[in-house]
């Protein structure tokens, strides 16, 4: 099994971070001090002892609040881990935000162990140890299993498995670039329209048109960073009709158009 994680950092210092997103999941753990984490446009003052979740559609930034400060930071190939770890309950803390959604966890008495898979993810990084991707992706697997099960699992605010639902996300995931009809991805996971509009928003947090968008809208801003494609190119890359639509949404999801953004970021 090839390794969940493309990067893996413990910081003793925190230099304020503008806000910024990684086509991947992150996790953060803080060790000691207190941070600000802004994820999208909800804020969180985050002590020690405390888990953060990213998902690769969130933007995040950080700034020091107080105290002697050291952290741990995961990225994590999102594809590679959503076939590692074959929970959809347990994924579904990186991908859905219901209302309410918490992207903070206190570990509370599970820091000792908490702390031993970090100390462990960090070590066996760059280890050429056999069987490093297994050991990796059961670290990972525990962690969200400590988190799953906080004691105060309202904060969690997960839903009851519905394997239709998930197997539409995937769906999504995999084709978003393609011309995708909510009523054609009902009609082939056989499922009435309505039932899954409602029960996607409810389990996910978006509903299926939404999550379509900001698929795209995710991949758009990987390329316009990494890629020297037009912006047209880029549209119908990502699977929009109308350049226009794409700069539109784009504008709306992130108050700045995508040329605006390549240029900001110096690309």
């Amino acid at each position: 099994m090839e390794s969940i994680i493309k990067d893996i950092k413990y910081r003793t210092f925190a230099p304020l971070s503008d806000i910024h997103f990684h086509h991947a999941y992150e996790i953060i753990y803080i060790k000691s001090g207190k941070v600000l984490i802004k994820i999208n446009n909800t804020e969180y003052t985050v002590n020690e002892n405390s888990v953060v979740v990213i998902s690769n559609l969130e933007e995040h930034s950080t700034q020091l609040l107080s105290g002697n400060y050291s952290r741990f930071f995961i990225i994590l190939d999102s594809e590679k881990t959503d076939k590692a770890i074959p929970y959809p309950e347990l994924i579904s803390i990186f991908k859905n935000r219901p209302p309410h959604f918490c992207h903070v966890f206190e570990m509370g008495d599970k820091k000792a162990l908490t702390e031993h898979i970090f100390d462990e993810l960090y070590n066996s990084f760059n280890d050429k140890m056999q069987y490093k991707g297994e050991y990796q992706s059961a670290l990972i697997t525990q962690l969200l299993i400590s988190m799953y099960n906080l004691p105060d699992r309202k904060t969690v605010q997960i839903k009851p498995a519905r394997p239709e639902i998930f197997a539409v996300q995937k769906y999504i995931e995999q084709n978003f670039t393609k011309n995708l009809l909510v009523s054609e991805i009902a009609d082939k996971f056989f499922i009435d329209h309505c039932y899954l509009t409602h029960s996607f928003k409810e389990t996910t947090g978006f509903s299926p048109k939404e999550y379509i968008i900001l698929n795209r809208l995710s991949y758009a801003k990987r390329l316009l960073l990494q890629s020297e494609l037009s912006v047209l190119e880029i549209s119908e890359k990502c699977g929009f009709s109308d350049v226009n639509n794409f700069i539109r949404y784009f504008k709306r999801e992130f108050s700045v158009t995508p040329k605006r953004y390549r240029t900001q970021n110096n690309i």
